[in-house]
């Protein structure tokens, strides 16, 4: 009989044990999992607010966008593409605007009502809207 117990003993506790090995495997899955997400959309974010740029001089006539982009001396990161988005066109620009430098963008074929919005690709969250005057 003691035989037997002791038996039931074992068995009870590898299971017990298995199953908390898969409860800390399945634990440390989604804890990864989370994290991961978390790394992967805060990434962009925080780039995002690196870029510092200003847009000035707007001129717009007969479909053509022109206006000069600076990316400002504190800003953390070059300037290597923007998209324009108005209330009926979306175009992206290679632009290469270095830290602390200017450049002159101009964007023929661009319809627009009253305003743009200008930003870094993949920043179009947090761009800067303008108004043609």
């Amino acid at each position: 009989m003691a035989k037997k117990q002791t038996i039931a003993v074992v068995v009870f506790l590898a299971i017990f044990i298995l199953l908390g090995a898969y409860i800390a495997v399945r634990t440390a899955v989604i804890y990864r999992m989370g994290t991961g997400f978390a790394n992967e959309t805060s990434t962009s974010t925080v780039q995002c607010v690196g870029y510092i740029y200003d847009i000035r001089n707007i001129e717009y006539s007969n479909n053509l966008l022109g206006f000069d982009l600076q990316n400002k001396p504190f800003s953390r990161y070059d300037i290597d593409e923007i998209v324009v988005i108005s209330e009926n066109d979306l175009k992206e620009v290679i632009t290469r605007t270095i830290i602390g430098t200017s450049k002159r963008i101009e964007i023929d074929d661009f319809s627009i009502n009253n305003t743009f919005l200008v930003a870094p690709v993949g920043c179009e969250v947090y761009g800067k809207a303008y108004n043609i005057t």
